[in-house]
């Protein structure tokens, strides 16, 4: 088993990473969302013909652009749009090749001999739409300076390297995505996600994954490491999204068992704005005996979430673009180390769904 989950995600490089207890990260999920405001079931699939007509970074405005049947939503809870009242601008161009890279800035007051400790890295990347939402999708981590964060972080890293497949059971509202591969983090193994929009303002959702240890790096002195490790590790998360779309916000809770094999809870509040999402966020969880940095059993802080442009993608085959978004993750406990869990993709961020469901903050405005 473990062969395979080598090998055949080590096709591309792989995804974005969160780093330790405050940290900046240019890195987001804008290239595989689809934004809408519909029947919340409702999910054009990426090989859609009407991909090609209004994936232009050349148009202004897109809508009069897509010729389609019309599309009526029957939900109470939604108002009726035509299929093109659909924001296709995001999506990827089916078998189309993405190229990107962005930085990352982790940064943490926990050292009496200096102000900060201080980790920078470039994460280039790369996702490959080989269609019907499935995706190959890879990235790594350059160092460019490293204050405090330890001599392994110093090396050129394998960062994630994921083959991904989404379901969609619209008549159900049941949406999936399987993933398996090398994750950020440094756990490798296989991960379910599950989202469920029942009406406009809620959706429920869940998470699990049994992942591994690994490691991949090296330096220009000599050094490399390589590690895979059989310490197999059942995480799972659940929760409820509330969202409320007068006043574009959203809150978020969610808990289950995390990275550090610790219990906990967190409530978010996010509000939504064209092209920016900012929020706070407290969490609550079981002490770490492992965890140096941190004895507090609660933590909270705030966040940051900024879409970069270009705000359309481009149509070609091949692509090359900034990272889709910059994240700033602020924690007041300088806790690198209790509720973390892995990404699945390069460009992971909470302003955008892990899965491509027309819901929330992810309407057509």
């Amino acid at each position: 088993m473990l062969k395979y989950l080598i090998t055949l995600p080590l096709l591309m490089l792989a995804v974005t990473v969160s780093g330790s207890p405050t940290d900046y990260v240019i890195g987001g999920v804008a290239a595989d969302t689809i934004v809408a405001r519909a029947k919340p079931d409702v999910v054009i699939p990426r090989d859609t013909t009407y991909m090609d007509s209004t994936a232009d970074t050349e148009s202004a405005d897109i809508a009069p652009a897509i010729a389609a049947p019309a599309m009526v939503a029957t939900d109470s809870d939604a108002p009726s749009f035509p299929r093109g009242a659909w924001d296709l601008s995001l999506q990827p161009r089916p078998h189309q090749v993405a190229i990107f890279c962005g930085a990352e800035l982790n940064y943490a007051d926990r050292n009496f001999l200096r102000l900060y400790d201080v980790l920078l890295n470039l994460t280039p990347g790369a996702k490959w739409h080989i269609g019907n939402d499935l995706m190959l999708a890879g990235q790594i981590h350059v160092p460019v300076a490293n204050y405090g964060y330890g001599e392994r972080m110093s090396m050129v890293r394998l960062n994630m390297t994921v083959l991904s497949k989404q379901v969609h059971f619209t008549n159900t509202r049941q949406h999936f995505k399987f993933s398996a591969g090398l994750f950020n983090r440094e756990r490798m193994g296989a991960d379910i996600k599950w989202m469920w929009p029942v009406n406009s303002w809620l959706l429920f959702m869940a998470q699990a994954g049994v992942t591994g240890h690994w490691a991949l790096g090296f330096d220009f002195k000599g050094n490399h490491e390589e590690t895979f490790g059989k310490d197999w590790l059942f995480t799972g998360i659940a929760g409820a999204k509330f969202y409320l779309e007068k006043w574009e916000t959203e809150f978020v809770l969610s808990g289950g068992r995390y990275l550090n094999k610790k219990m906990g809870a967190q409530l978010e509040i996010m509000r939504h704005f064209t092209y920016c999402t900012v929020g706070i966020y407290g969490q609550i969880h079981q002490k770490d005996p492992s965890n140096t940095y941190s004895n507090h059993t609660e933590a909270g802080g705030f966040k940051v979430v900024m879409m970069i442009p270009p705000y359309k993608r481009s149509k070609r085959k091949v692509a090359f673009r900034p990272a889709s978004n910059f994240r700033l993750t602020y924690n007041a406990q300088s806790d690198g180390i209790s509720m973390k869990m892995y990404d699945t993709d390069p460009e992971d961020n909470e302003r955008q769904y892990p899965i491509d469901v027309n819901w929330g903050a992810m309407r057509k405005k």
